[in-house]
């Protein structure tokens, strides 16, 4: 009897020291991919890495047990993990790069000093989705009320393709002018949005067409543009902008400034296309919204 109870407390003392393994696989957010080298941590003495495939196994005492992701660019977080194996622990990149601007929904009053006095914009901006991806758009019409207008839209979908210093994404543009019935202007654009930590400016290369029609006659051209922006957001929280419409026998381009102070902005900017030319100065008043944060899960 006496063997007994000392095998009995032999086997108890011994179950209570047992490791069981925990089996998984760490992947990023962006491509469910599995990251390899990910530091799988359950205190300062049980600790492992992930292999090539993002899969660890590690051992721990008892489930439900809590286990700590980290990884360089990617944000760090802690599992509680309730099963032994198939386990997904999915880590999300770490958003290095200042999108200014997002999460917000602005009026702006602007006015053309040339041709079209009167006007507006509405811009929009979408809460991070799709593994940090956001939507922007915005759209102006400006008239004299009378016989001249302008519309303006726009509209882009950034971190297509994303790493934490890198992100590239696509644009498109549409403007269209009347000045008098006798001239319409009709301009769009498809732009590749490239930015980089390593770079002091954001840039955008793509294709536009261009129609012209004016008394009865049309013309049309096929060109490049590219557009560069520039943000000095600690400082001067200013944003300036430039952009080239470059056809093989035209020359059109676009330079503005964008001071913000808090919500209230003020924006000026010069234009000339073809025949158009136009002096813009506005005012606007962002709304800003909480909805999403890229850094957190």
């Amino acid at each position: 009897m006496r063997h007994f109870a000392f095998l009995f407390l032999i086997f108890t003392i011994t179950s209570s020291w047992a490791q069981h393994k925990i089996e998984g696989v760490v992947l990023g957010t962006e491509d469910s991919l599995g990251l390899p080298g990910v530091n799988v941590i359950l205190d300062s003495l049980n600790q492992t890495i992930t292999d090539e495939k993002g899969k660890f196994i590690i051992e721990v005492e008892k489930l439900p047990s809590p286990l700590t992701f980290s990884y360089v660019g990617y944000l760090g977080r802690t599992v509680i993990v309730h099963s032994w194996s198939d386990i997904k622990v999915f880590l999300k990149p770490y958003t290095l790069i200042d999108y200014f601007g997002s999460q917000k929904i602005g009026f702006y009053f602007q006015s053309g000093l040339i041709n079209n006095p009167i006007g507006g914009e509405i811009y929009v901006t979408t809460p991070y989705f799709l593994n940090s991806r956001l939507l922007t758009g915005s759209i102006t019409y400006q008239t004299n009320l009378n016989d001249n207008r302008l519309v303006n839209g726009f509209a882009s979908l950034d971190n297509i393709l994303y790493d934490p210093y890198f992100n590239a994404g696509i644009s498109i543009g549409y403007l269209e002018v009347d000045l008098g019935e006798s001239y319409n202007l009709i301009n769009k654009s498809v732009e590749i949005m490239l930015r980089s930590l390593y770079s002091p400016i954001d840039l955008s290369v793509g294709y536009s067409n261009l129609n012209i029609s004016e008394d009865e006659v049309v013309r049309s051209y096929n060109g490049v543009v590219i557009t560069a922006c520039k943000y000095f957001h600690k400082v001067y929280k200013l944003e300036a902008l430039t952009k080239f419409w470059i056809y093989r026998d035209h020359l059109g381009f676009l330079f503005q400034l964008e001071r913000s102070f808090n919500r209230l902005h003020l924006r000026t900017s010069y234009q000339q296309l073809d025949a158009y030319k136009e002096v813009n100065l506005g005012v606007g008043y962002l709304i800003t919204y909480k909805f999403s944060d890229p850094n957190k899960y």
